[in-house]
């Protein structure tokens, strides 16, 4: 873990950060991706948009995958829609996750099911 304000330190050093939850029932039970990025942003200071960015693209490249991580032709498109208006809303509700719909495999999931 690092502190307040190193986030900047270890961007400059062009190091790729990846954002996950480690949910597991032996030390975190932290489902909430969300609440991932919020605590990145206000626990360590990333800007909201390196947060989701090392939420998404940095896992991936954490996985060492290049098919996901990312909205793209020939990508398989596994999202989640969040219901915000912009990127500093979703650390604006803390603990709040906005989801709206979840995209798998490029077809769009309501929490009722299949839209």
């Amino acid at each position: 873990t690092f502190a307040y304000g190193q986030y900047a330190v270890l961007r400059d050093a062009d190091v790729t950060l990846a954002l996950s939850t480690d949910c597991n029932p032996g030390t975190s039970w932290c489902e909430s991706m969300p609440y991932v990025v919020q605590l990145a942003c206000l626990v360590y200071g990333m800007p909201a948009r390196d947060a989701l960015w090392s939420a998404t693209r940095g896992g991936a490249a954490a996985l060492r995958r290049t098919d996901i991580g990312r909205i793209d032709v020939g990508h398989r498109a596994d999202l989640a829609v969040l219901d915000v208006e912009h990127e500093a809303d979703l650390v604006a509700h803390l603990g709040n996750a906005g989801c709206a719909a979840t995209v798998l495999g490029g077809e769009v999931w309501s929490r009722r099911g299949l839209v």
